[in-house]
């Protein structure tokens, strides 16, 4: 019987059980590996599939995040208990036609024998990060010269981000608000109407013409030069070059069990959702694209996503 299997309806998905043999496990434990493979055994077409391939159009962002962590768990937890081999990994590939973000004849591929730190990512980061910071010293010091120079306050406050083991941390960015605005709780409002009840109309995912911005952080913005100062989170090793924005703790508030997905890699200062559109691309979409990167980094990946960021910003997509 083939390890493969590809399901095209609703109607398949529904009888595909993840956890089928579980109970059986916690009743049975094995006494050797021979029982274990045998406990494992597929007994029909749906049962414990290497490699899961989901072809549904109507598929959504928040069931394949469910579908994918429903397999990693187990998997995971069965590596953990039985110290068993990576044949218990599943690779499962989803198309679905309801991304606003991915193309509809892209398979989205999670191999949860990826989902693990790369030993190169952080000298990547301190040296390419060292590099950018150096390269954009000018750009951080005229910037800091001229919101001195058009409004009060500091040219760089510390705002509280959560990381991928939730825990806060600050992050640095160009003030790009007026002073006065430190205590307004507009965005909170909108973060929490936007994650909790989404608007499936909604083309920009974020406030525009907010009036708390000042003349000069609105370019600043635009060309996301207010990011830049997060190179010194880099360095510090509060964060990566690539990886998944970090979230303000208010907004972790609201996120359901599904969206905490999105902390299974380390925060970066750019990733696959500012080259896929930014603002453009709703939040639930966010969540499964940060999702997907943690399952396929590597040094190559984060590559292209920092070269395709440069040409990003310059064309001001999503940008506002």
């Amino acid at each position: 019987m083939s390890s493969i299997l590809v399901l095209h309806n609703r109607k398949e998905l529904k009888k595909l059980n993840p956890n089928k043999s579980r109970s059986r496990w916690k009743r049975d434990k094995p006494n050797d590996i021979n029982e274990l493979n045998d406990i494992n055994k597929p007994n029909d077409e749906y049962s414990n599939p290497k490699t899961l391939k989901i072809d549904i159009p109507d598929l959504t962002a928040k069931e394949i995040v469910e579908l994918v962590l429903k397999y990693s768990e187990r998997s995971e937890a069965s590596q953990k208990k039985w110290r068993a081999s990576a044949s218990h990994d599943v690779k499962i590939y989803v198309r679905t036609a309801t991304l606003s973000s991915i193309s509809r004849s892209k398979w989205l591929k999670f191999n949860n024998a990826k989902n693990k730190e790369y030993r190169l990512k952080r000298c990547l980061d301190i040296v390419i990060g060292t590099i950018l910071f150096i390269l954009s010293c000018p750009i951080l010091l005229a910037t800091s010269i001229a919101i001195k120079l058009t409004s009060k306050g500091g040219a760089i406050f510390q705002q509280p981000r959560v990381n991928n083991e939730l825990k806060i941390f600050s992050l640095y960015k160009f003030r790009t608000m007026s002073h006065l605005s430190e205590n307004d709780n507009t965005h909170k409002r909108y973060m929490q109407k936007s994650i909790k009840n989404p608007n499936p109309n909604q083309k920009v995912h974020k406030l525009v013409d907010d009036p708390r911005i000042t003349g000069i952080g609105k370019w600043v913005r635009r060309l996301s030069i207010d990011e830049l100062p997060q190179l010194i989170n880099v360095l510090k090793g509060d964060m990566s070059l690539i990886g998944p924005r970090p979230p303000i703790p208010y907004e972790v508030e609201e996120y359901a069990k599904w969206q905490y997905a999105r902390f299974k890699a380390k925060p970066g200062l750019t990733g696959l959702w500012q080259v896929k559109g930014r603002s453009l691309i709703p939040f639930d979409e966010m969540v499964l694209l940060d999702l997907y990167y943690s399952y396929n980094r590597s040094v190559w990946v984060d590559l292209k996503i920092l070269c395709r960021t440069i040409s990003i910003v310059l064309s001001l997509k999503g940008a506002f």
